[in-house]
């Protein structure tokens, strides 16, 4: 990649030079030409985040959530592949004067087993004196692309 940024830059300066030299910058050329040092800053772009988009669940698959305590989610889900990791994404808006999102994340180290099934619960889902509900959108990430379902917690 910085090689391309490089020859990128080179390429520019080319152009730049030829133009200059046909509409008649001739001396600037030449001056630009002989000078001793030419300093070549390479900048690497920083990362990007990778939105998640819902996408159908594939034939054969379920996504369940319940509400074990006011805080507290469990996620179940079959038909998974055998082996593939998963991570989930639990998300909800608060939708006020500044627009605030709350995220939490979770990647469990054991793979899926041969019966495809997952479980797996999650804690610290605490309410919000500002929303009149606890809701969450759960976003199941695996092999095949992004689950997505919605849960109210109790009060």
């Amino acid at each position: 990649m910085k090689k391309l940024i490089v020859v990128f830059g080179l390429v520019i300066v080319a152009i730049v030079f030829v133009m200059a030299y046909l509409f008649g910058g001739k001396q600037m050329v030449q001056d630009a030409i002989s000078a001793e040092s030419v300093t070549l800053e390479v900048v690497t772009p920083g990362p990007t985040a990778t939105p998640v988009i819902c996408t159908p669940l594939p034939e054969g698959m379920e996504m369940n959530l319940f509400a074990l305590s006011p805080d507290l989610i469990k996620v179940e889900a079959t038909g998974l592949q055998p082996g593939e990791l998963v991570s989930l994404i639990f998300q909800r808006d608060v939708a006020d004067w500044r627009v605030y999102k709350g995220q939490m994340e979770a990647s469990p180290i054991s793979p899926i087993g041969e019966d495809g099934y997952f479980e797996y619960e999650q804690s610290g889902f605490d309410p919000l004196a500002e929303l009149e509900e606890n809701a969450w959108l759960v976003q199941l990430i695996h092999a095949r692309g992004v689950a997505c379902e919605k849960i109210t917690l109790p009060e």
